[in-house]
């Protein structure tokens, strides 16, 4: 029988994932900006590996807490060509799939559907928006490496509560790349999915959408980085150049008929 492969601790490549054919594409830059403190508890690819396969992993149990934290910050390393902190953009994502329960999209159907007992949540999110960056390298507020704390608390297992240790973030931020479908949803509205998200939602362990206080986030800086030639771009700015004569063009780039 073949030997089961380990999983691999090389740096994880970052590969932009793109709008699928929009009708009308908008592409923003976004800082956010982390409002209360973030705490993380990552789980390692060899946990998951023995998750799969039943291996038993040897761990010792006599580390200091602080060590603890930072194996657990390494975790997040690994997927960092440069070995910086980051945060999975898993997190941000069920945040703003959450968030989207809240958020109006057409008439009187919101963005996502509510969760309950044997029924999954189902989201219109993935049809017009989405997250270039695999994951996000967080900040300080001077640019760089956050610092962190161990923090110690009690967990709540799904049968008995067990001590946990975590690393905790005060002050962090990171910027990402979303893209949109303006013809789909509006700014406003996208605006007001990071709002909840960021307010009653939040990121990383003991979050506010979970009943904790910690991983809030605002957005700090929007910017409006769509290219010059993808469609909606070019359609706004034939409206607004005029043609050589001195008239106005249509959508199309044509001088508007005299008739029209």
């Amino acid at each position: 029988m073949a030997a089961v492969s380990s999983v691999s601790s090389r740096p994880i490549q970052s590969v932009p994932i793109k709008l699928v054919d929009p009708a009308q594409p908008r592409r923003i830059k976004l800082r956010l900006r982390g409002m209360s403190p973030l705490l993380l508890d990552p789980m390692s690819p060899e946990v998951t590996e023995a998750m799969i396969t039943g291996k038993k992993l040897q761990i010792a149990k006599d580390r200091p807490l602080e060590q603890v934290c930072a194996e657990k910050l390494d975790i997040l390393r690994r997927a960092n060509r440069n070995r910086q902190i980051v945060l999975p953009r898993k997190y941000l994502w069920g945040a703003l799939l959450n968030a989207g329960e809240h958020v109006p999209y057409k008439g009187r159907m919101n963005i996502s559907t509510a969760s309950s007992p044997g029924k999954s949540r189902k989201s219109r999110l993935p049809a017009f928006f989405r997250i270039e960056d695999r994951n996000f390298v967080l900040f300080d507020d001077d640019g760089g490496e956050p610092a962190w704390e161990t923090d110690i608390n009690v967990g709540n297992g799904a049968t008995s509560k067990n001590g946990v240790c975590r690393p905790v973030f005060e002050c962090w931020n990171f910027d990402l790349t979303i893209q949109y479908d303006d013809g789909d949803v509006n700014e406003k509205t996208i605006k007001q999915l990071f709002s909840v998200a960021g307010k009653m939602i939040g990121l990383g362990c003991m979050r506010a959408g979970v009943g904790g206080e910690n991983g809030q986030f605002m957005v700090e800086s929007w910017e409006d980085i769509t290219p010059a030639d993808w469609p909606r771009a070019k359609k706004a700015k034939a409206k607004l150049e005029p043609s050589d004569s001195g008239e106005p063009e249509n959508g199309n780039g044509e001088e508007k008929a005299e008739n029209e």
